[in-house]
């Protein structure tokens, strides 16, 4: 016998997950300044180019995460660790190392954002 509240239930979870969800943060200048201490030759462009590639190649797997879940050596070992994994997978391309570093300058640069405005 269903349950006429299962509905309700489903609605509920479904808004639940999705109010989870990661967004991940629009790179900003104080990023790019900040950015320039690991990466030099750093842009803003270069940034957003990292955020949209982190969207597109990370998400057919998982959700995306927070870059504060990670340190920025970990994030350096990491990306390169699923696009590895991503390329045996047998529906999804391998991922470019061009691709792979600037997934990895965004994240790396969004982790330091927060610790370095604690």
């Amino acid at each position: 016998m269903n349950n006429p509240y299962s509905i309700f239930y489903t609605l509920g979870m479904s808004l639940l997950i999705s109010a989870c969800a990661v967004r991940p943060a629009q790179p900003t200048e104080a990023d790019v300044l900040r950015a320039t201490e690991m990466y030099p030759d750093i842009t803003l462009d270069q940034l957003n180019q990292g955020l949209d590639y982190y969207k597109q190649y990370c998400t057919p797997c998982h959700k995306l995460k927070d870059p504060n879940s990670e340190t920025v050596a970990d994030w350096q070992k990491i990306v390169p660790a699923m696009a590895k994994k991503a390329g045996r997978a047998e529906d999804i391309a391998d991922i470019p190392e061009d691709v792979q570093l600037s997934i990895t300058r965004y994240l790396t640069t969004m982790t330091t954002r927060t610790v370095s405005a604690q």
